[in-house]
């Protein structure tokens, strides 16, 4: 598979509205799991919209904070596994890497090679939600995980990512006819 420019952007932005955009997810980002905490449907898709604005947006090195922070939050809060956030520091890396797919599969199917954002959102989720869920079954069965890590990371993160491509696609276009 040939990888275009990560570079490359759905829309060009002036650059002081592109660092604002990026220091404001990145807050986000990293805030929103410590605020709200639950439901983990609605942390999750505004999270997963950020990853896909920030795809259609923005370069890589600029994405890598909204990739990274919300897991972090989560962990630094405490709040959303409860007496299970201590497991989450064995799924944290692979969480990096699930947001790093989903955010991937958007700009090199849709920005790079132009191809329909809905199959690309369908494919690029569960391509995320796959990889998280046998991680964790891999933890699961070797009890490093408890039974709930199974739904958190598998049919839950495939609903956010998809929650989170409509919100994110549907941003993106709102912000293109305000500006």
């Amino acid at each position: 598979m040939e990888f275009k420019n990560f570079n490359e952007r759905v829309y060009d932005f002036p650059r002081l509205y592109e660092n604002i955009e990026i220091v404001v997810f990145s807050a986000v980002s990293f805030f929103l799991p410590m605020v709200l905490g639950h439901p983990q449907l609605l942390v999750g898709s505004v999270i997963n919209a950020l990853i896909v604005i920030s795809a259609l947006h923005h370069p890589f090195r600029k994405a890598l904070p909204v990739i990274m922070l919300p897991s972090l939050g989560v962990l630094t809060a405490g709040l959303l596994f409860g007496s299970f956030t201590s497991h989450l520091v064995y799924m944290i890396p692979f969480i990096w890497i699930g947001n790093a797919l989903l955010w991937f599969g958007i700009k090199y199917f849709y920005v790079n090679k132009k191809k329909n954002i809905v199959i690309n959102s369908i494919g690029s989720s569960f391509v995320k939600a796959f990889f998280l869920f046998s991680i964790a079954s891999v933890f699961y069965f070797s009890g490093l995980v408890p039974q709930m890590f199974l739904i958190a990371m598998g049919p839950l993160q495939l609903g956010t990512a998809l929650m989170g491509c409509i919100i994110g696609k549907g941003f993106s276009e709102v912000v293109v006819r305000a500006l």
